[in-house]
């Protein structure tokens, strides 16, 4: 956890801080392509721009789209799996099959077929939104898995013999008991995200800016010697998806971990 605060404090607050104007260029200049130094820690790109500076604000938005489109599948996840759990019978069978059919699809294929039938790469809020609506279907299982189980308890059955209705019900009984699984998904969530972000921007699917995803694209061309264009990228990548990816197990150990088990963490 502190690993994670500290790293987001930086991605959020150090561009602000940044030594140098990430989108600055120049045409000709004697430090560009120039490995780490005390003046550029992280190198300079082949247009003279100080790679620190370009991490820091790639790992800002990197984190922006993760967080957001996150947001959107716990939202979308939520929504479903609650009416699904209270729906019951038949409904609840066919909306089942519906998330059967959308975990049965390769989400990163998904994304490939929506963004080669594009004319133009993605914008930023396309994006998120595309990645969002594409990734609740687990989240979706899982938490009418859990609303299921919770339907069953003497409680829930005494709150509806007092006349709660459904909208009470779900608000004051149901979603605060869901709220801990919710937290677990959602810090793994980013982690995978990060990376699905990365791997889109690498193969040029979106126009997000610098992103981590587009830094590696940047420097994968010439590799060759000069290592540094796609390390430190990678790295910040790295680090995002291990911090992530530790909180969970620890936020998972803490909310009932036979409960989340199913949530994939890679």
């Amino acid at each position: 956890m502190a690993l994670l605060v500290v790293f987001l404090l930086v991605v959020l607050v150090a561009p602000h801080f940044a030594p140098y104007n990430p989108d600055g260029e120049t045409t000709v200049s004697l430090t560009s392509n120039q490995p780490p130094s005390l003046a550029h820690p992280m190198g300079t790109d082949p247009t003279d721009r100080d790679l620190l500076s370009r991490v820091l604000r790639g790992s800002q938005t990197s984190v922006i789209i993760s967080i957001s489109a996150v947001a959107i599948m716990l939202v979308l996840g939520t929504s479903f799996g609650i009416m699904a759990a209270l729906s019951g019978g038949r409904v609840e069978t066919v909306m089942m099959r519906v998330l059967d059919i959308g975990m049965s699809v390769p989400r990163f294929l998904m994304l490939l077929a929506a963004t080669s039938i594009a004319d133009t790469p993605y914008s930023l809020p396309q994006l998120i939104l595309l990645i969002g609506v594409t990734g609740w279907f687990d989240i979706a299982r899982i938490t009418r898995g859990e609303v299921a189980e919770i339907l069953a308890r003497d409680w829930i059955f005494a709150a509806r013999a007092t006349g709660t209705g459904a909208a009470r019900l779900v608000t004051h009984h149901i979603f605060p008991h869901v709220v801990p699984i919710l937290i677990v998904m959602a810090t793994f969530g980013i982690g995978r995200t990060v990376v699905l972000e990365a791997g889109l921007s690498f193969l040029g699917a979106s126009s997000s800016g610098a992103s981590l995803g587009h830094l590696l694209n940047d420097g994968f061309s010439p590799l060759g010697n000069r290592w540094w264009l796609t390390v430190f990228p990678g790295l910040a990548i790295v680090l995002i998806v291990l911090a992530c990816n530790a909180l969970g197990d620890a936020l998972r150990d803490v909310f009932a971990p036979e409960q989340v088990h199913a949530w994939p963490t890679t």
